[in-house]
């Protein structure tokens, strides 16, 4: 019997999935303008994927630990980086926010420049971990060439907006001295939304997370309610908080 806290994990990878399938069946099978619309659905699937193996890998998505495992290689692996690589770098983002390897922090002021940065800061993976990735790759490739760079944008836009623009704070973390309190070191985006948290991977619920990487979305949620996190509730404070950042 599962857990009420862990059903809302089950629910959204179910919901990814069918986004996932759907998507490729439309991109795949229709033409131009119908694939590229899908295209930016897939790309965001896959990234949505993503969040299923942070979970994971936090053993915050499912009580059974064997389930946590398997879908972490394939969510990890299978379509971003090894699982130990993701270890080691999430696990210093959140010993030590901001920290200069930390990478999930947004410094720039433009989309170009977000892109260019996430792509800069990735670790090289070996050639050997790589060949994880081939089943997706190959999928891919059965898709209509031009819909590629749209899938690819899709995933790193959701990951740079949907993610990583939880930790735009004043002062920016590389510049903090003291200590770090997870109320702090990030922000709640939209974190009474069940929309928003389904279509961030429910990062955007962000200084809960920090304070206990352990709770599931659902405990992320009914800790939202309580005062004393930063947030941010309507779409023209997200806007400003994205036009504004690192702006002198």
């Amino acid at each position: 019997m599962i857990s009420f806290n862990y059903i809302l994990n089950y629910v959204h990878l179910i919901l990814y999935i069918i986004t996932f399938v759907m998507s490729y069946y439309v991109t795949y099978a229709y033409k131009f303008p119908f694939c590229l619309v899908s295209s930016i659905t897939l790309g965001w699937s896959l990234y949505a994927f993503v969040t299923i193996g942070h979970d994971c890998m936090h053993q915050n998505f499912s009580p059974h630990p064997k389930i946590n495992e398997f879908l972490s290689f394939i969510f990890l692996n299978g379509i971003i980086t090894p699982r130990e690589i993701w270890q080691e770098e999430h696990s210093l983002h959140h010993s030590n926010p901001g920290n200069p390897d930390d990478n999930m922090i947004l410094e720039c002021t433009n989309i170009i420049s977000d892109i260019i940065h996430l792509v800069k800061t990735q670790k090289k993976i070996p050639l050997s971990n790589e060949l994880f990735k081939a089943p997706l790759f190959i999928s891919l490739l059965f898709l209509p060439l031009y819909c590629l760079p749209i899938i690819w944008l899709s995933m790193i836009l959701s990951f740079i907006y949907l993610s990583l623009s939880a930790h735009i704070i004043e002062t920016n973390l590389r510049n903090w001295d003291g200590d770090k309190k997870p109320e702090d070191i990030a922000l709640n985006i939209f974190p009474h939304s069940h929309l928003f948290c389904f279509l961030a991977g429910g990062l955007n619920i962000h200084g809960c997370h920090h304070k206990n990487p352990r709770w599931t979305r659902q405990e992320l949620f009914e800790e939202a309610k309580k005062e004393g996190y930063k947030e941010i509730n309507t779409v023209s404070e997200f806007v400003h908080l994205l036009w504004n950042r690192n702006k002198k």
